[in-house]
C-alpha cells in the first residue's frame, strides 16, 4: 500500500517518538505524587476525625492540662487514648472480608496510629511496639506541636518494606496542644493503583502514538503518493515519453497537475515548432537546391540524354520532399496525440507473419534470405494494430534496405530470461558505424542506403519509437555478429 518512505517521513517518526517518550517519561514521574497526594488528602481527614474523637473523650473527662517544661501535660493522655481507640482497632482486625478495589483485592485494614505527647514521646500505638519511643524529632510530631501541618513519608518498622505515610493532627484541650495523633498508611497497596495507572497510561500512549502514525502513513498515501505520481508523470515527460496522466483523486492535486500538463504542453508546443522549422529547412534545402540546378540546366537547352537525367533527379528529389513533408505529418500527429486507441486484441505471431508476407515481393526482388520463427503458442496482446504494423513493418524495411542480395534476415518471436515478450528482427549486414548508433533515433537523421546509396527522410524510426513507447514497448537496435539485432520487448 505504501510506497518508500523519504527523509520526511524518518524525520516525522523520529520527532513523534522522541515527543512521546518526553510525554510517557514526564507523566509517569508525576503519576506516583499525584496518587500520593490524594491519599495524603484523605489521610489528613482521618486524623483529624480521630483527634477530634479523642478531645471529646478528654473535655467528658474534665481532663485538665498542666504546664510542665514548657509544654502542657495530661498525665492520664495514654490512658484516656487507650480505652478509646484499643477496642476499636481489635474489633476491626476481627472483620473478615473481600473488597474488590479496582485491580486490588483488600482483606484487611492496614491503617495504623499512633498518640504521642506534648513531649513527643508515643503514650499509645495501635501496633505496640512504638510505645514509650520519642518521636519528637520526626516532622509529623515536631511540626503539628508547633502548630503547623505535619506529615513525612518513611519506613515503617524494617528497610525491606515499601514505607508509607504518616500524617497528623494536633489533640487540643482549652486551646492548647496537650499531644500529636499520627495516622500511618503503608504504600504497598497504593503502589498497587500507582503501577496499575502507569500500565494504563503507558497503553493508552502506545495505542494513541501508533493511531497517529497510521494516520501519518494515510496521509502519505492520500497525499503525498499523488504527489509522486504527478512528479513522476512529469519526469516521464522531460525524458520525452509519453505517459497517461495518472489517476489523482485529490481535486487539488489533480488540478494542479493538469494546469502543469497543460504549460507543459503549450511551452514543449513552442520549442516543438521551432525545432521542426528548423530541421524542415535544413532537409529540404538539399534537395530544392539540387531541383533549382536541374531546372537551370533544362532552360540551357542541353543534350536529350541529360535532360532525361536531370527530369529523373527532379522526380527523386521531389518524392523525397513529399516524403518528409508526409513523415513530418505523420510524427507530428503522433507526438501531439495523449496515447493511440489500444483496445485491438492482436496476436504478434499472426501480425509478424502478415508482415512477411506483405514485404516479401520486395525480398524476393533482391534476392534476399528470409526465415520467420514464431513462438508455438499464440501470443496475445492488446494495443493498436494499425500503428503497431505500420513500426514493424518499417523496422522490416529498414532492414530489407540495408541488406545485401543473397544475404540472410532473420525474424524471431520469443519470451526473454524475465518472460517478457520480445520480437527480434535481425539483418547481415555491415555494422552501424559507431558514430550513428546514437544518433539513428534522432529527427532526419539517416544513413546512405546500402544498394543506392541515397538517404531516406530519417523519420522512421522515430515514428518507431514513438508508437512503441505508446504500446509499453522498448526497442533497442544494436551491432552484433556479422550484422544488426532490432530487439523489442514489451514491458
Amino acid at each position: 500500500m505504501y510506497e518508500s518512505l523519504d527523509t520526511f517521513d524518518y524525520w516525522f517518526f523520529f520527532i513523534l517518538g522522541l515527543g512521546f517518550y518526553y510525554l510517557i517519561d514526564k507523566t509517569m514521574i508525576t503519576i506516583r505524587p499525584r496518587y500520593l497526594e490524594s491519599v495524603e488528602e484523605s489521610i489528613n481527614d482521618t486524623a483529624h476525625l480521630l483527634s477530634s474523637f479523642i478531645e471529646i473523650d478528654l473535655i467528658q473527662n474534665k481532663a485538665k492540662p498542666i504546664y510542665l517544661n514548657e509544654s502542657w501535660m495530661l498525665p492520664n493522655l495514654g490512658s484516656i487514648v487507650k480505652q478509646r481507640l484499643n477496642p476499636m482497632f481489635q474489633n476491626v482486625q476481627s472483620h473478615k472480608f473481600n473488597a474488590r478495589i479496582y485491580s486490588l483485592t483488600k482483606t484487611s485494614v492496614d491503617t495504623q496510629v499512633y498518640v504521642t505527647d506534648a513531649k513527643g514521646i508515643v503514650v499509645y500505638d495501635s501496633h505496640q511496639f512504638r510505645t514509650g519511643l520519642d518521636y519528637s524529632k520526626f516532622n509529623d510530631v515536631l511540626l503539628t506541636l508547633n502548630d503547623k501541618y505535619g506529615a513525612r513519608s518513611s519506613k515503617i518498622q524494617s528497610e525491606e518494606d515499601s514505607g508509607a505515610l504518616f500524617v497528623s493532627s494536633a489533640i487540643r484541650v482549652d486551646n492548647r496542644i496537650v499531644g500529636v495523633l499520627t495516622v500511618i498508611k503503608p504504600k504497598s497497596s497504593v503502589n498497587l493503583f500507582i503501577e496499575d495507572a502507569r500500565q494504563k497510561f503507558w497503553n493508552l500512549s502506545i495505542l494513541i502514538a501508533g493511531l497517529i502514525s497510521l494516520l501519518f502513513l494515510v496521509l502519505v498515501f492520500y497525499t503525498i503518493r499523488p504527489i509522486r505520481k504527478l512528479s513522476d508523470y512529469i519526469s516521464k515527460i522531460r525524458l520525452g515519453l509519453s505517459p497517461t496522466f495518472p489517476k489523482i483523486a485529490i481535486p487539488e492535486i489533480r488540478d494542479l497537475g493538469r494546469e502543469m500538463e497543460h504549460l507543459i504542453s503549450e511551452l514543449e508546443g513552442r520549442k516543438y515548432i521551432e525545432n521542426y522549422i528548423q530541421t524542415f529547412t535544413h532537409e529540404i534545402r538539399s534537395p530544392l537546391t539540387s531541383i533549382i540546378a536541374s531546372s537551370e540546366l533544362l532552360q540551357d537547352g542541353i543534350p536529350e540524354t541529360q535532360i532525361k537525367n536531370l527530369s529523373k533527379n527532379i522526380q527523386s528529389e521531389s518524392r523525397r520532399i513529399q516524403e518528409i513533408i508526409d513523415r513530418l505529418l505523420e510524427l507530428s500527429s503522433l507526438e501531439n496525440s495523449k496515447g493511440l486507441d489500444l483496445a485491438d486484441t492482436i496476436d504478434l505471431n499472426e501480425l509478424c507473419k502478415d508482415i512477411v508476407q506483405t514485404c516479401m515481393p520486395e525480398i524476393q526482388k533482391f534476392g534476399i534470405q528470409i526465415s520467420f520463427s514464431p513462438i508455438e503458442l499464440p501470443l496475445i496482446i492488446k494495443g493498436n494494430e494499425f500503428y503497431l504494423r505500420f513500426a514493424f513493418m518499417n523496422l522490416l524495411r529498414n532492414a530489407i534496405e540495408f541488406t545485401d542480395i543473397d544475404h540472410h534476415i532473420q525474424i524471431s518471436i520469443s519470451y526473454n530470461k524475465i518472460n517478457q515478450a520480445q520480437i527480434q528482427i535481425y539483418n547481415e549486414t555491415d555494422s552501424i558505424p559507431e558514430y550513428a548508433i546514437d544518433k539513428i533515433w534522432n529527427k532526419f537523421y539517416s544513413l546512405p542506403r546500402k544498394r543506392t546509396g541515397r538517404k531516406s527522410s530519417g523519420l522512421g524510426l522515430a515514428l518507431v519509437k514513438q508508437v512503441l513507447n505508446y504500446h509499453n514497448a522498448s526497442i533497442q537496435i544494436e551491432n552484433v555478429n556479422k550484422g544488426v539485432m532490432a530487439t523489442v520487448i514489451f514491458l
